[in-house]
C-alpha cells in the first residue's frame, strides 16, 4: 500500500495550478491542514476561519459518502471543493481545491460572509477581489480534474469511492422510481 508523500502532493498541485490557477492543499481526515509549514497569517483567508477545520472534515466525509469530489461553501458566496484520498479502502485524507466565487453571486455576499466570521472588512474586500469568478461547470470541471490528476499520479485504486459512488447512484434511481412511478403507493 502506497503512502501519501510530499512529492506526490507537489506533483498533483503543480499540474492543478497549471491547468486551473489554484493550489491544492492536503488535509487530514479531521480537517486539519497537512504538510503545512506556513504560518497562520500566510494561509488563505478562508482556511483561518473559526469554522474551517470542522467544515473541511464534514466536506471530506461527504466526499467519501458520495464517492466523488464534494463542493461546499466555506462562507456564503465562496465555493470550494474537496477530493477524498483513498487507497483501496483506506482513507488517507483529502485535497482542497481552492476557493472561487461562483458566477451570479455578488461580491457583497462573500465579503459579508467573511465579516460574519470575524474577518476585518478591508481584508475581506481584498481577498474577495482576488478570487476568480467561475461558472458551476468550471467549478465541477476543476473538482473532477483534481480527483483524476491525484489518482493518475498516485496510482492508487479508490475502491471505496467507486463502491460509494455506485451505492449513491442506486439510491438516486430508487428515489426517482418512488417519486415518478404512479403505481407506487405513497404512504
Amino acid at each position: 500500500m502506497t503512502i501519501l508523500s510530499k512529492r506526490m502532493i507537489a506533483e498533483v498541485s503543480r499540474g492543478y495550478h497549471r491547468d486551473f490557477g489554484l493550489r491544492a492543499s492536503p488535509i487530514t481526515i479531521s480537517g486539519e491542514r497537512w504538510l503545512d509549514r506556513s504560518s497562520a497569517a500566510d494561509r488563505p483567508l478562508v482556511e483561518r476561519l473559526p469554522t474551517a477545520v470542522q467544515t473541511r472534515a464534514y466536506s471530506l466525509q461527504e466526499a467519501l459518502h458520495w464517492g466523488e469530489p464534494y463542493l461546499f461553501y466555506p462562507v456564503a458566496g465562496l465555493m470550494s471543493w474537496v477530493v477524498a484520498l483513498v487507497d483501496q479502502h483506506a482513507v488517507r485524507g483529502g485535497l482542497l481545491g481552492g476557493e472561487v466565487r461562483p458566477q451570479g453571486k455578488p461580491p457583497a455576499e462573500s465579503i459579508q460572509g467573511l465579516v460574519d466570521q470575524g474577518v476585518a472588512l478591508s481584508a475581506a474586500q481584498a481577498y474577495v477581489a482576488r478570487l476568480p469568478v467561475w461558472s458551476t461547470e468550471r467549478i465541477r470541471e476543476a473538482a473532477m480534474a483534481l480527483e483524476k490528476t491525484f489518482y493518475q499520479v498516485s496510482g492508487w485504486k479508490p475502491l471505496l469511492l467507486e463502491e460509494n459512488r455506485l451505492k449513491a447512484a442506486q439510491q438516486r434511481q430508487i428515489a426517482e422510481v418512488l417519486v415518478c412511478d404512479p403505481y407506487v403507493k405513497q404512504a
